[in-house]
């Protein structure tokens, strides 16, 4: 059975690993980026490794007429566990439904570890999360400059004319959340209850809808083309809501009502959950019916799971979040594959190539929406999986699990086929690539 395991207590003082050498690199990280890209050594640069991950989108004359705005909203503690329950009676989407019924949702899609920190790690620099790291942005390293080579996730944003602006819930000095964010190339990073001590608030920050009120409102503040990304914090324990919100019906389903560890606690967790869902669609709404319904794409995604509540049964019902996408109709493709697998790191990718023509970017993610998607993977903590296999190493431990799935996407332990090396390999690559790119990279 899949284990979650526990996250890392911040407070706790964690080793600052050379993951290059734990990966088997040392000394030669550029076979690392040969090892993902399938490239021979001598296609890597030696100078600047890097290079090789530096990708270009396509030249695409309606999304320079359009400029699009991109809005990021990373919602806390969205996962995938309760939607499938959701009905008239158990309404946990809300409004948020009819925009997922309309609109573009990948479901087999994951966070790229188990608190808001790592999510934020993995979409502000375009690499995938280092298990049992020192996190970065309390690290010495949230105070480095990250804007060359297109390596910030906003930076191809800022060379195309953007403003780039970082919105949060709560207060921006939380975890060093403001300088990481300023050395990554966003213009401004706003804290909601600085700005407005009156807003409603719960323990961790506004409640979500003056959040949503103030991205709107920042929309609107100039005529600049914008990228926002915004963390919500009012679905994290303990659980408060505004006083004058009428809740939705939330009669508990026999079958989830048998997964249930703690049933005060889960109630609270609905009635929040709802309530940042159905805030969550009214924005959306808000955007659909205004003059920015045809020039703004909105991603939206959870920063983690939660499964404190209740008793997951498998593996995706563990660890999935999704990653929903609002794209105006004169750029949006049609066939879109939403089945296709994903994680955190494939988000800034996905919408570089949805917004901007002829530009840049450095990322380990995969667009998601091109044709190469097919064999795209999750990255998990020390975890990779695919539609069909998994791996599981502990690099401290030396210690290698492979997995195939049963029939409800359960983890079952398989002897090593050649697939699970191919997977292994990725695994390691991404992780030593990451660590460079973190610390050691040349500017």
């Amino acid at each position: 059975m899949f284990n979650l395991g526990k996250a890392v207590e911040y407070k706790i003082k964690v080793p600052d690993v050379d993951y290059i050498a734990k990966t088997g690199y040392k000394n030669n990280i550029r076979q690392a980026f040969a090892d993902f890209l399938g490239k021979d050594i001598n296609a890597i640069p030696e100078e600047k490794p890097e290079r090789s991950l530096v990708f270009k989108t396509s030249i695409n004359k309606k999304i320079e007429n359009l400029k699009p705005n991109v809005i990021l909203i990373v919602m806390e503690s969205f996962g995938n566990d309760l939607m499938k329950y959701n009905s008239k009676q158990f309404n946990v989407l809300g409004e948020l439904k009819k925009h997922f019924d309309e609109d573009i949702v990948f479901h087999n899609f994951s966070s790229e570890g188990t608190i808001t920190i790592d999510a934020i790690e993995s979409t502000f620099l375009n690499t995938r999360r280092r298990p049992d790291s020192e996190r970065l942005i309390q690290s010495k390293y949230a105070y480095k400059l990250y804007k060359q080579d297109q390596f910030a996730a906003v930076t191809p944003y800022k060379q195309s004319g953007y403003e780039t602006l970082c919105l949060y819930g709560g207060n921006t000095s939380w975890r060093n959340l403001r300088t990481l964010a300023l050395n990554l190339d966003f213009d401004k990073v706003l804290s909601c209850e600085l700005i407005n001590k009156n807003f409603p608030r719960g323990v961790w920050g506004v409640y979500d809808e003056y959040l949503f009120d103030l991205i709107f409102e920042t929309l609107s503040q100039s005529d600049n083309n914008k990228f926002i990304y915004a963390l919500t914090t009012t679905n994290h324990p303990p659980y408060t809501l505004p006083q004058d919100y009428r809740r939705l019906p939330l009669e508990i389903p026999k079958s989830l009502k048998d997964t249930i560890l703690d049933i005060s606690l889960a109630k609270q967790r609905f009635a929040t959950y709802q309530y940042s869902n159905e805030m969550l669609g009214r924005f959306i709404s808000k955007i659909k019916n205004s003059k920015y319904a045809d020039n703004t794409i909105i991603a939206v995604t959870g920063d983690h799971s939660f499964n404190e509540a209740c008793r997951m049964k498998n593996f995706f019902d563990a660890i999935r979040v999704p990653l929903y996408l609002y794209i105006p109709k004169s750029i949006r493709s049609k066939n879109i594959n939403t089945n296709v697998f994903g994680s955190h790191l494939d988000i800034m990718p996905t919408l570089y190539n949805l917004s901007l023509s002829n530009s840049e970017y450095m990322s380990e993610g995969t667009d998601l929406l091109s044709k190469n998607v097919m064999n795209n993977v999750i990255h998990y903590e020390n975890y990779i999986i695919d539609k069909s296999y998994a791996v599981n190493d502990d690099i401290f431990k030396n210690n290698v699990v492979y997995y195939t799935f049963d029939n409800e996407h359960d983890f079952v332990v398989s002897n090593k086929k050649d697939e699970h090396e191919k997977l292994l390999k990725r695994l390691l690559s991404t992780m030593a690539i990451a660590d460079y790119l973190i610390k050691k990279r040349r500017n």
